[in-house]
């Protein structure tokens, strides 16, 4: 039953833990021993109550063989005189309620203590405890200056006596010391269980969403397809996991816990699928059996949380070690995988295996807990290795596929005669350039998927787009969003490199900006941005963007690498260059964005273009240039926000005539009314 309840999380460890606490050279001594009544009446709250009869119990015992879902505690505690009126603090765990007496007087109460279970208010205080305050009354010390406290604690705990729970004796445990530290202690616990939580669940979701899209545009290549079914699982099961934390209702823990161990073996099934997808040719029926032997489970523990949750925990660990087989037999014998390089995808996902195995054995006790779950989430952070191996993956099978393309077509030139040869050569060059044109027609569609549907408008601005797409995909991007003050943010980007990679760049992107675009500040969101996308280890792939908040009379500029923003100012019939430097997002880690914030009034019109218009060649290799492109911009800015951009076009399709378009060329043009 130990074993059961270290596992569940709805109880807490059966100890009351009562260290010796000094605050400046002054102790309190607590006794070895403590005294405990079933029963309920609140004269045992008294200091002078005689609890001679009442059957003592060794610090680390609970009363299991008395309890009746109700009951008292006392014990006594001794003080020097120098700590009368100091606050002190106790931090408590428990399942159930409790009223908190001290020398007689209540000082806290945490549910409703009754003597049942419809009438009884449990709380759940399990790894964020509550800290109560007391301090303790002058008492008369005796001929050595020590004084005699006690401290009197009314418990019931129904929930665990015949409520959901029912089968597993009650427990509860409290400290006494320092009530700063335990007030810092559980602000610690708090900040690290959001910290990791926001982390977790962002950089998971996001890698999901790029790997199903992945997946949408080359539906053969089904790895992206379980990759993001899995990251979404894990996703799902480190945001549940953290926010068990802060939960404090009973019902509301047990139904986080429910959903939690549903996540659980749905993760973990879809794990073993995508292993054995990696190694074998059919699905073996064990991951069928393992599937209907986990659902059933499931519904077992639905009913009956206690009786199933044990053989639920030996699931997990089967599912575990059989992973582990499959993983290391693949290794040893050298099994011919599904894809090139699985291997790498199969040892990215050993600490993951061997971290869940860890968990597993640290909650039965066989080896000792070396981290704080909370502090250092190792189980999450293993699951990062595996993310890192599937990027490398990726790369590497793309990469080995292309070069045994160019063996082959090697040796059957070396067998062929010269008609032969050339023929060869020819049909070479028709595969390359038919896997490029494939290839840049997936990025492409990827690229024109990640733009807005509905181009925003108000009745403070005129806005309207415009994108060309050059034979190699650039990669260029934009992208809105109005507030609720109708504030609009207006993305401009551009990814170097050309092709799925640069798609890749633009939805990781289109996915930051989704998500971050709510900050006031435009630098905060480059930066955070910019960030994400080097953790994420794009090889020497970057996202040039401008970003602006545009409210009636004001813009507020921040840009990443981008051309300058045009201002056309109406009432001077001038063009104005805003130009903001920075480095592209995810070329330096924690680089210092700047913001400039310029005033606007009615009549003003902005253009944001990427780089593709004022490098635009003709026919004589001559390049439009900056300064065209500017004075282009003033001759039309008078007009409405689309016969701008129209003008725009003109003067590009005249420039360039029938010189082949080498960029994506992108307008943004927003005219303040």
């Amino acid at each position: 039953m130990k074993l059961t309840l270290k596992l569940l999380l709805f109880i807490l460890l059966i100890s009351i833990s009562l260290p010796v606490f000094a605050q400046d050279s002054v102790k309190i001594i607590f006794p070895e021993n403590y005294r405990f009544n079933p029963g309920d009446n609140y004269e045992w709250s008294k200091p002078d109550f005689d609890d001679s009869d009442w059957k003592e119990y060794n610090v680390g015992k609970f009363p299991h063989d008395q309890w009746q879902g109700f009951g008292w505690v006392r014990i006594i505690v001794e003080t020097d005189s120098t700590l009368i009126g100091t606050p002190l603090g106790m931090k408590l765990y428990l399942v159930g309620a409790v009223e908190i007496f001290v020398d007689g007087i209540a000082v806290h109460r945490y549910g409703t203590v009754a003597s049942n279970l419809k009438d009884e208010e449990g709380i759940y205080v399990n790894e964020h405890p509550e800290v109560a305050a007391f301090t303790f009354l002058p008492t008369q010390p005796d001929e050595h200056g020590i004084s005699r406290h006690v401290i009197a604690i009314r418990i019931s705990s129904f929930i665990t006596y015949e409520g959901i729970l029912k089968g597993l004796p009650p427990s509860f445990n409290f400290n006494i010391g320092s009530l700063s530290e335990y007030r810092e202690e559980v602000k610690n616990i708090s900040r690290n269980a959001s910290m990791h939580q926001m982390f977790f669940f962002g950089v998971l979701l996001a890698f999901s969403i790029i790997h199903f899209l992945l997946y949408l545009y080359y539906k053969k290549f089904k790895p992206n397809l379980y990759f993001a079914i899995l990251t979404l699982l894990v996703a799902l099961l480190a945001f549940f996991r953290f926010e068990r934390i802060f939960i404090d209702d009973v019902y509301a823990a047990i139904w986080n816990f429910k959903i939690f161990n549903l996540i659980g073996i749905l993760t973990l099934l879809a794990y073993l699928r995508f292993t054995y997808y990696l190694v074998y040719n059919k699905l073996p029926k064990s991951f069928i059996i393992l599937s209907a032997i986990g659902v059933t489970i499931f519904i077992w523990f639905l009913v009956s949380p206690i009786a199933a949750f044990d053989i639920l925990t030996v699931l997990f660990i089967i599912i575990i070690i059989e992973m582990l087989r499959v993983i290391t037999i693949s290794l040893v014998k050298k099994r011919t995988l599904l894809y090139n390089d699985s291997w790498i995808i199969l040892i990215g996902m050993l600490p993951f295996t061997f971290a869940s195995i860890y968990k597993f054995l640290s909650i039965l006790s066989v080896v000792p807990k070396l981290w704080n779950f909370i502090l250092f989430p190792y189980t999450y952070y293993s699951l990062l290795v595996v993310l890192l191996s599937m990027s490398v993956f990726l790369a590497r099978n793309f990469a080995k596929t292309n070069k045994d393309l160019e063996i082959q077509l090697e040796q059957v030139k070396s067998l062929s005669e010269k008609t032969l040869q050339q023929e060869i050569e020819k049909a070479k060059l028709e595969t390359e350039n038919e896997r490029k044109t494939k290839e840049l027609e997936e990025a492409r569609k990827l690229q024109l998927s990640m733009l807005p549907k509905e181009i925003p408008q108000s009745s403070n601005f005129e806005v309207a787009v415009y994108m060309k797409t050059a034979t190699e995909v650039g990669g260029d991007y934009y992208d809105f969003y109005v507030d609720d003050n109708n504030t609009l943010t207006i993305a401009v980007g551009d990814a170097t490199g050309h092709g799925m990679q640069a798609g890749t760049m633009v939805a990781a992107s289109k996915s930051l900006f989704k998500a971050k675009a709510a900050n006031p500040d435009p630098s905060i969101i480059l930066k955070e941005s910019s960030n994400a996308l080097k953790e994420m280890g794009f090889s020497l792939m970057f996202m040039s963007m401008t970003i602006a908040k545009l409210s009636k009379n004001k813009i507020i500029l921040s840009s990443a690498g981008m051309p300058f923003t045009l201002l056309y100012r109406f009432e001077k019939n001038a063009v104005e260059e805003l130009e903001v430097k920075g480095m592209p997002m995810g070329s330096m880690k924690d680089f210092p964005y700047q913001s400039e914030e310029v005033n606007i009034k009615p009549g003003d019109v902005i253009l944001f273009m990427s780089d593709g218009f004022p490098e635009l060649f003709n026919e004589d290799s001559d390049m439009l240039g900056y300064d065209k492109a500017v004075e282009i911009f003033n001759e039309a800015a008078n007009k409405k926000s689309g016969d701008v951009i129209q003008q725009l076009i003109i003067e590009a399709k005249s420039w360039a005539g029938n010189y082949p378009l080498k960029d994506d060329i992108t307008f943004v043009v927003v005219k303040i009314k």
